[in-house]
């Protein structure tokens, strides 16, 4: 299958690394030409654009930065307009619902299918071929790109129609915060209680109360980890909260924890 990918980023990369490696012909764009260089001496093709990559691919994935960049790549750059009928575009990138519904209007009158399908695991995740993918969609367009899935996920879960992937992305990202938060208190506790952190650490993976997060939660003081993971967790956070909003329902108990916990990761930053 001829399969696109825009995106090659810090998860983007090792996806598109396994897509080439499932034996897919991977067609690959990027702005910087330093991020194509992974791919040289590969059967892997650099696409002149986004466009160009459209037109010859039956899926086409995107894993970029927010709103704006999937936005460019989509519409500006011309891939949506390049893409043939009964394609496949999905959207691996975290962004608001909105955006994939409005990308999802405008593709039904090509005929062309959206995939809402935010990735979860992080770059150790994608190498492994381990991410949880959670997708909104049509399940015909799902099995259609199944193929492609299965080379770096091994959860795919449809969890309703083009927007819900992104829900189900925001409600994983703001629990994340959360834990984060919570591992980052107990660590300090056990400072205030005059304990060894690195002791306190190792044991409570090692117990009942070990989570994803509080592997996570030790390196975030360092001040560059603490501002990209406090900037991208406060846009997540702060899109789950637009979206619950505009539901007129009253911030959850997970919401107000990942908030605070936002401003706790990015006090670190500082």
């Amino acid at each position: 299958m001829n399969v696109g990918f825009i995106g090659l980023g810090n998860q983007g990369l090792p996806i598109a690394r396994r897509i080439l490696a499932g034996g897919h012909h991977l067609h690959v764009w990027a702005r910087r030409p330093e991020a194509l260089e992974p791919f040289a001496g590969t059967t892997a093709t650099v696409a002149g654009s986004p466009a160009a990559m459209g037109y010859l691919c039956q899926v086409v994935g995107i894993c970029v930065l927010d709103d704006e960049a999937v936005r460019d790549v989509v519409f500006h750059q011309g891939l949506l307009a390049a893409m043939h009928e009964n394609s496949v575009l999905a959207i691996h990138s975290t962004v608001s619902p909105a955006m994939v519904k409005q990308i999802a209007e405008a593709a039904d009158d090509r005929g062309v299918h959206v995939l809402d399908a935010p990735v979860s695991g992080g770059a150790a995740g994608a190498a492994a071929g381990t991410m949880a993918v959670m997708v909104g969609g049509a399940s015909a367009a799902l099995e259609q790109a199944m193929p492609v899935f299965d080379t770096f996920a091994s959860t795919v879960h449809r969890v309703g129609e083009v927007g819900a992937g992104q829900l189900c992305k925001l409600v994983n990202n703001c629990l994340f915060a959360a834990n984060v938060g919570l591992a980052l208190d107990a660590l300090e506790l056990g400072d205030a209680l005059g304990l060894d952190r690195q002791a306190v650490a190792a044991v409570l993976q090692a117990g009942s109360a070990a989570s994803f997060a509080l592997g996570v939660a030790p390196h975030l003081v360092n001040p560059a980890s603490a501002a990209h993971a406090g900037g991208l967790l406060s846009k997540d956070v702060g899109l789950l909260a637009h979206e619950t909003d505009a539901m007129g329902r009253s911030a959850s108990a997970m919401q107000v924890t990942a908030a605070e916990a936002v401003q706790t990761i990015l006090r670190h930053a500082q």
